[in-house]
């Protein structure tokens, strides 16, 4: 049921492979101050071109960055794979 709200679709008979995971945690004390918001940079040159991926409607063409060629202020539109060493 967990997966099926996260991803929208159960895969029947397959293993999964976890490999992405958040933890929130809440610390007593003072509030940061919010850093201003970077400059808009707009959409940037897809590093890696494109590839395939698969979505609750099928494969469709998706572009692919690199994490090193972003920058804060880039605007990804998605779907979109952003590749991590």
């Amino acid at each position: 049921a967990l997966y099926q709200r996260e991803f929208g679709f159960v895969l029947q008979n397959r293993d999964i492979l976890i490999d992405d995971y958040r933890v929130r945690a809440v610390v007593p004390g003072e509030t940061l101050k919010t850093p201003p918001t970077p400059e808009k940079l707009g959409v940037p040159t897809a590093s890696l071109g494109t590839t395939r991926a698969y979505f609750e409607n099928g494969w469709q063409e998706v572009l692919a960055y690199k994490v090193e060629d972003l920058q804060p202020g880039h605007n990804i539109p998605g779907p979109a794979i952003i590749v991590q060493p």
